[in-house]
């Protein structure tokens, strides 16, 4: 019997793991901004910068890659790994 995830449990933790990295990267920068709360005006705006180039050059093309890789598998069970092609894993 071979084990494997259908392409929807494909999604949804391809969705969890993009979350948990979002939630570390924004625990990073809480961190980093409580330990110095200067000039916090400028690193609101300097964050969102940041925040909207990386959605719009990164994430949002990885989004639609990943999305249309996954919809395209023909196999009913797919490796729980399988979310990522091997490229994004290396």
């Amino acid at each position: 019997m071979k084990y494997g995830v259908n392409k929807e449990i494909l999604l949804i933790t391809a969705g969890t793991v993009w979350i948990i990295a979002g939630a570390n990267i924004l625990r990073i920068g809480i961190v980093t901004w409580l330990n110095n709360s200067e000039g916090w005006m400028f690193k609101i705006g300097e964050a969102t910068i940041v925040f909207l180039l990386f959605f719009v050059l990164i994430f949002k093309r990885l989004y639609y890659k990943h999305t249309q890789r996954i919809e395209r598998k023909k196999e009913q069970k797919n490796c729980p790994f399988s979310f990522f092609d091997v490229k994004s894993w290396i």
